[in-house]
């Protein structure tokens, strides 16, 4: 006979749930019927949706005692091709139930105005949203009275239409009213936006004054293949705020231009860019795994670094992204690490900008570097270099 008296306190079982593995919880939650309502609501705190199938499972739920319900906080519903209109009802009526929805990750089929409107009427209280989208397939009737009103994270990745060849280019319609519907409800609480698009694919055009009344936000990336900077010059205004940018532009020319926009931003902390510097020296790589090469692109982005850590006082971090640099597709990142003059040091000193440490520095590879590395690096990532013998110092450790 299975035991319904508890094996422990209900709050010391908590406790114990927060610290096992999934599998281990599991295993917990069959010793008694006691440890399965403590287990269960623990368990489905994440749920992961794959099929339609499990979606009509979840109707079963409830006539469960235990509200499974309440307890979900997190839910993931992936499939790339998207829904038909009779699996999204379905899905709405799901996320209708949820009321401490706190994280929402799934594939979102727009196809008409009613579609969004009772989508975004599901998510009212949800505070991190993670959507893949893909084509917009009737016009956006521009009203606002739905969304989540306690947003704090928004994702959007916009997914490359299947029925464009590889080699062509994916156009997509202006998106603004799109994103108005999950902005404006959001204007007081959204912290931090994420927009990012496929290979090869552009919005017509792309209005980011749209941002211009989310006072808050204060983390800003951007993943659009050959955006001009100079189409946004107008950021610094509309999100005063911002302490973290990321642009991925697919590789623009580094101009002085960029250096006065980077300046206007008060509080901005964080920079991750992939600007091309390369193209301008004369300088491409001519073959796979040239440290030479590494070596040279990053003295070049050193320069920069300092130029853009001068105009802009209050950076700390800048993160300089090479996407792909070689036949196999291998990115390189570049962190630099912005320390203000010592005390003792003249007012008008530059500020120092170091430069991480990475794997192709070593002394093992000395000859193949070209000449020096910049000096005073720093090693950032110690648990990720720890095998390597010869480090920032380039001395074995003792």
């Amino acid at each position: 006979m299975s035991r319904t008296e508890p094996i422990l306190p209900g709050d010391i079982l908590c406790l114990i749930l927060g610290l096992l593995t999934r599998k281990d919880a599991i295993a917990l939650s069959m010793i008694s019927h006691a440890t399965r309502t403590e287990s269960l609501p623990f368990l489905f705190t994440s749920v992961t949706l794959r099929s339609e199938r499990k979606l009509e499972e979840t109707k079963t739920w409830e006539k469960d005692p235990l509200d499974l319900f309440s307890a979900i906080k997190s839910v993931s519903l992936y499939r790339y091709e998207g829904y038909d209109r009779e699996t999204w009802i379905s899905i709405l009526e799901f996320l209708s139930k949820l009321p401490n929805l706190q994280c929402l990750k799934l594939h979102l089929a727009y196809r008409d105005n009613d579609q969004l409107e009772r989508f975004l009427t599901s998510i009212e209280g949800a505070p991190l949203i993670d959507l893949k989208s893909d084509t917009i397939e009737s016009p956006i009737e521009p009203t606002y009275n739905t969304g989540s009103r306690g947003l704090q994270t928004l994702r959007i990745e916009w997914q490359r239409n299947r029925t464009c060849k590889r080699d062509d280019d994916d156009i997509l319609p202006d998106l603004s009213a799109f994103l108005l519907h999950f902005i404006v409800p959001a204007f007081r609480t959204l912290q931090e936006f994420t927009l990012s698009f496929g290979y090869s694919q552009h919005p017509k055009t792309l209005n980011l004054m749209l941002l211009k009344g989310a006072i808050g936000l204060q983390k800003l990336s951007l993943k659009v293949d050959d955006l001009d900077p100079a189409d946004i010059e107008y950021l610094p205004h509309v999100v005063p705020n911002l302490q973290d940018l990321s642009l991925l532009l697919a590789g623009p020319p580094f101009k002085e231009p960029f250096i006065a926009f980077v300046a206007h931003f008060s509080k901005l902390t964080h920079l991750l860019i992939d600007m091309d510097l390369e193209a301008a020296a004369d300088d491409c790589l001519d073959q796979d795994h040239d440290l030479a090469w590494y070596n040279r692109c990053l003295h070049r982005r050193c320069l920069a670094v300092q130029q853009l850590a001068n105009a802009c006082p209050t950076l700390v971090r800048i993160d300089w992204k090479q996407q792909p640099i070689d036949e196999e597709w291998n990115d390189m990142l570049h962190e630099f690490v912005v320390e203000d003059p010592k005390a003792q040091s003249a007012p008008s000193e530059s500020r120092v900008v170091r430069a991480a440490w990475a794997w192709w520095m070593a002394k093992r590879y000395e000859d193949q570097h070209g000449g020096p590395l910049p000096p005073d690096l720093i090693n950032l990532h110690p648990d990720r270099n720890i095998w390597d013998r010869w480090m920032v110092t380039n001395q074995p450790h003792q």
